[in-house]
């Protein structure tokens, strides 16, 4: 509980410093608690509560339901299948392919979205891993419109065996934005 505990008091301290959140276009912070299969997690941007999603995670398909917190009458229901191969010592190759259905809470005019992702990981040391993926979406329900892509590099640091750390940096393809995005998962 103390790791926990300083690991938040951690990201709060980098997303609070002036000179950090400036050099970003946006700058956001997750919280992901684990236990078992299910998954909850809660992310706050400079506005506040931006999401809240829920999922649970059997092999390798995972089905979650979340809502934008800032947008309350939107909700959404999600489902991923990822897949991921140790190449050679230390680097995974993976993929995950993901369709999602975001609508009003009265689940009118709904739009389906698909959105594949693909990544690259390397253990620098069991504590210490980076990577890199590229994904991009597309509005299945409105003539494969495109939703924009992002590019994103992180590393993970491991602190204990229930708790990670990883900050990441995400561009975006459509806005051209450049994100500072903290995410602490902590598994019990």
């Amino acid at each position: 509980m103390k790791t926990f505990t300083m690991t938040l008091a951690a990201i709060a301290t980098l997303l609070v410093t002036p000179a950090v959140a400036e050099s970003f276009d946006n700058t956001t912070a997750d919280l992901t608690l684990v236990s078992g299969a299910l998954d909850v997690e809660v992310g706050a941007n400079s506005d506040g509560l931006a999401d809240i999603e829920v999922g649970v995670t059997v092999s390798d398909f995972r089905i979650a339901v979340g809502t934008d917190a800032v947008k309350s009458d939107n909700l959404y229901v999600r489902g991923e299948y990822t897949r991921s191969a140790d190449m050679i010592s230390g680097i995974d190759v993976y993929g995950t392919a993901a369709l999602q259905y975001t609508s009003t809470t009265d689940f009118s005019n709904g739009m389906w979205s698909i959105d594949p992702t693909m990544g690259v990981s390397y253990e620098i040391t069991y504590m210490v891993s980076v990577y890199g993926e590229v994904g991009y979406g597309w509005d299945v329900s409105n003539n494969f419109d495109s939703l924009g892509g992002i590019v994103e590099v992180g590393a993970p640091f491991t602190f204990t065996s229930g708790t990670t750390v990883t900050p990441s940096l995400v561009y975006s393809t459509d806005s051209e934005n450049v994100d500072l995005n903290v995410n602490a998962t902590y598994r019990f």
